[in-house]
């Protein structure tokens, strides 16, 4: 059967007369330059000419400063932005509705759980095996992978003809919920809906124009972190060496690096990161991963998951590779892969399993498992790791870093071609707008995140460079454009009008919706933009109270908007405020609503927006007069009172050491408190409310 493959290089199309070519490299005749072969749209048939050898890629390049970096900030206090730590109300128990049309079945998000106590163990799989839900999306069809029954077979060498590629699910298990779960924080504001113009939301642009000179010590501006790598780099949360590809067999155009021990470790981090999962999306998880491993995500250290998606016709082809955090007897290991030999003598031991392939590294911790068709590749990816790998994921490897809890890398064009074979069409349609997000300049994506002390987003973006078309030549700085522009106008359209027409019946889960998109908003404002010769690269620091908030968040409004109507014609309705009817008429009244107060090295202007958010006061911050007074909106808030008043939290900025000459002067009229200074607010004849009944 043939397939037809263009040239990157030169566009030109290529037929292939064996379809077996596919995933391999091979020479453009026209041009003479070497690529992965894929199969996309035909135009012209011309013979092709396969290379003879393949360029070496190198994988452990690590980047090293010239010089030690300047005085370090504590990572657990970074100050590249904010997000408010959003108290949720635990919602009772709750049965969703089937999704819409076309949707695969979905268990339900479930009701997240809060954590009153210590986290409670684990019980490892040997011990429970974890019950296998109704997958929310297809899962892996790596049907031998839960077969252990049959007996051993003899140990004999002879080599194994290609299969014919077994028929997988649509839907690739871990890229899609990670993708659509995780990735949504950045990503799921293009989905589902057209643009719904609404008003411009409140939002801090001190930030961007602040000083390039710090106003406290360790305290960055926007613009310094953006042109300076040494500085950014201070906020990094770990310091790995780049993620190595040893025994990751395929042309994997879609790669995933997972630390599952950060998720399900015992500490209380990790729990509460399970919880705000729900229980259905947390126990469908660990029941996938087990199946394509054998083993419980905590029995895990590190997960690699390799996808190659190379054919609009034939199903993805998926091999792992997992670490575990104890070796265990390699008699043990031996007789539970034990099967046909399939490798040369002096090559590294690989046997096939009914239809996988299977490599146990030396150190009796590290295995490798994938398809047996794919068992030579095996073998080649052993002594050449990283060899097969497209160009633009090799690039962005060598930025990587092991130690992050979560790192996808993909080639955009190849999860829109072929998308079919990704996705059922329920996620498709969500997958296909991010990709259109994402535009027609971005060849490469890396995403990581790590959540720690500090919750850190990194994503990397490799332009396309001349091969945009167009006549357009894409770059890093063009892309930093694209994408600065793009970000707040898809929360202020697409995200906050998608939301205004979502009507969730759970007053609690309510709450939280309404909520997203001011999380999506703090997110993108604590976004530095950093343009580097090969890349662009955006970073995210927040305070590690911000993830939970922002997983349960994703997780309820993506549930959410698959039983919501988006027709245009459907009237907005807003659901984050409380009812009006029972606010309190005056100011004072509702800055005596409890809210829960925990900053971190907060800005000024965001901490009182906050503040307003949760008692529905609208705060207003002169900052002409704070520069009178040698104020600014960036000044860090730093303290906890737990469940407290607004006002008290008011009280306590006031009352912080340099800042007494802050005040408050409130307009009951328009439910505005105006923030100032003693001597504007003399000058202007303003009524001030005294310090002492803010308590």
């Amino acid at each position: 059967m043939t397939a037809t493959v263009t040239c990157p290089h030169c566009g030109k199309s290529i037929k292939l007369r064996d379809r077996s070519l596919l995933g391999k490299k091979g020479k453009c005749p026209a041009c003479s330059k070497s690529f992965l072969l894929q199969e996309p749209s035909s135009e012209e048939v011309v013979s092709l000419e396969l290379a003879e050898d393949s360029p070496a890629v190198g994988t452990g390049a690590r980047w090293v400063p010239d010089a030690p970096p300047p005085a370090p900030v504590p990572p657990s206090a970074p100050m590249v932005g904010g997000v408010a730590y959003i108290p949720v109300q635990t919602p009772q128990g709750v049965v969703l509705a089937p999704v819409m049309t076309g949707m695969p079945p979905f268990p339900g998000v479930g009701t997240p759980t809060i954590i009153a106590s210590s986290p409670a163990s684990m019980s490892p799989a040997s011990q429970a095996s974890a019950p296998e839900p109704e997958a929310p999306f297809a899962a892996f069809d790596f049907q031998s992978t839960t077969s252990s029954s049959s007996s051993p077979t003899t140990a004999t060498r002879r080599p194994v003809p290609r299969r014919s590629r077994g028929k997988q699910s649509g839907l690739l298990a871990v890229i899609g919920v990670f993708a659509v779960i995780g990735v949504a924080l950045f990503f799921m504001w293009p989905m589902l809906s057209k643009p719904v113009v609404t008003s411009k939301p409140t939002v801090n642009q001190s930030v961007a124009t602040a000083s390039a000179e710090p106003v406290i010590p360790g305290v960055y501006s926007r613009e310094q972190l953006s042109t300076d790598a040494k500085l950014l780099s201070e906020f990094r949360p770990t310091q790995g060496e780049p993620i190595p590809m040893e025994m990751l067999a395929g042309a994997n155009n879609i790669v995933i690096h997972l630390r599952p021990d950060r998720i399900w470790g015992t500490d209380r981090s990790a729990q509460e990161i399970r919880e705000c999962l729900t229980t259905n999306v947390k126990a469908w998880l660990e029941a996938t991963i087990q199946k394509i491993t054998r083993r419980h995500p905590q029995q895990m250290e590190e997960l690699w998951i390799g996808i190659s998606a190379v054919s609009k016709v034939d199903p993805p082809q998926i091999s792992t590779v997992f670490r575990l955090k104890q070796a265990e007897p390699r008699s043990t290991l031996i007789e539970e892969f034990n099967g046909e030999i399939i490798s040369a003598d002096g090559e590294p031991l690989v046997t096939r399993k009914d239809n996988l392939a299977f490599h146990i590294g030396k150190d009796s911790r590290t295995i490798a498992i994938c398809p047996a068709e794919l068992g030579s590749e095996l073998v080649e990816a052993i002594a050449h790791p990283g060899d097969s790998l497209p160009d633009g994921i090799t690039d962005l490897l060598r930025s990587s870093d092991r130690d992050r809890t979560f790192t996808v890398l993909f080639e955009v064009n190849d999860v829109g071609i072929y998308a079919d074979q990704l996705f059922e069409p329920g996620v498709k349609t969500a997958m296909l707008k991010m990709i259109d997000w994402l535009g027609n300049d971005a060849e490469t994506v890396s995403w990581s995140l790590n959540v720690g002390q500090i919750l850190h987003s990194e994503l990397r973006v490799r332009p396309k460079g001349s091969r945009s078309g167009g006549g357009r030549i894409s770059t890093s700085a063009t892309l930093q454009k694209d994408f600065s522009e793009r970000f707040p106008l898809s929360i202020e359209q697409d995200l906050m009008g998608a939301v205004r027409m979502m009507q969730p019946r759970r007053s609690g889960f309510r709450q939280i919706i309404g909520r997203f998109p001011a999380m999506i908003e703090a997110f993108r404002q604590a976004t530095v933009f950093q343009a580097t010769p090969s890349h662009l690269a955006m970073t995210t620091v927040l305070p590690a109270k911000a993830a939970p908030n922002l997983v349960l968040g994703t997780v309820l409004t993506w549930d959410e908007s698959t039983r919501t109507n988006f027709n245009p014609s459907v009237p907005a309705t807003t659901i984050a405020a409380a009812p009006q009817q029972n606010l309190p008429k005056t100011v004072m009244e509702r800055l005596k609503t409890p809210i829960e107060v925990e900053f971190a090295l907060k800005p000024l202007e965001e901490a009182f927006l906050y503040i307003g958010e949760e008692t529905k006061v609208n705060f207003v911050v002169d900052g002409d007069a704070l520069k009178m007074s040698g104020y600014t909106k960036n000044m860090p808030q730093t303290f906890t009172l737990g469940k407290a008043p607004g006002s008290k939290a008011v009280h306590s900025i006031f009352t912080v050491p340099m800042q007494e000459q802050l005040c408050l002067v409130i307009d009951d009229g328009k439910m505005e408190a105006l923030i100032t200074t003693l001597a504007a607010a003399q000058a202007k004849g303003l009524k001030v409310v005294p310090v002492d009944s803010l308590k």
